[in-house]
């Protein structure tokens, strides 16, 4: 009885354990008007390279890879903020592949992205 009572009070307390956010930044959005949301029509293509712009409404959203010696960074601006949301080491397919999954689960929420 005392083995199941530790569990589960281990279990509780890493299950409400968080890491802190690096930036400190708050994660709610800022508000903005509401718009209707157009379903995305048919496939979409899949982005090589270059800069990706991602729109809904008034909401703009921005997608590009940086590539240097050292690999690939994905960053993604999001209300005017830029943030890194992938890195690679080897080569830029893994960046590619991060900002091509983000496009389409933007086209999925009624983003059009050219």
């Amino acid at each position: 009885m005392r083995i199941l009572a530790a569990t589960i009070l281990a279990l509780a307390l890493s299950g409400c354990a968080s890491s802190a956010k690096k930036d400190g930044k708050a994660t709610t959005p800022p508000p903005t008007a509401a718009t209707g949301k157009a379903k995305s029509s048919g496939a979409s293509a899949t982005v090589t390279e270059g800069q990706l712009t991602c729109k809904s409404g008034s909401d703009t959203r921005t997608l590009h890879v940086v590539k240097d010696e050292r690999g690939c960074k994905t960053i993604y601006n999001k209300y005017g903020a830029d943030n890194e949301v992938a890195s690679g080491k080897a080569s830029g397919e893994f960046c590619l592949a991060t900002l091509n999954k983000i496009k389409t689960n933007l086209e999925g929420s009624g983003f059009s992205c050219n």
